[in-house]
């Protein structure tokens, strides 16, 4: 049996979705960072907000690969066991 493939308005719905998680991961871990800053630092230094940046944006993509590469319910990765 093919795999079934997605229509055009289902794959552009996933793709809404993984801008819009990316999105608010993005924002949260920059504003998580400021925070970071601000309380623990008592500065303005930049990288607790670019690694918030950074993980918001990894954990966006990844959440976007699993949505858009997932193929069905989990089975047996390398075949059936004997």
């Amino acid at each position: 049996m093919a795999p079934r493939r997605p229509s055009e308005e289902e794959l552009g719905r996933k793709w809404d979705r993984c801008l819009v998680d990316t999105t608010f991961k993005t924002v949260g871990g920059a504003v998580f960072g400021g925070i970071l800053s601000l309380l623990f630092f008592k500065s303005k230094a930049a990288w607790p907000v670019t690694l918030g940046i950074g993980v918001g944006l990894e954990a966006g993509y990844s959440n976007c690969k699993h949505q858009l590469y997932w193929q069905g319910p989990p089975g047996f990765p390398f075949g059936r066991p004997h």
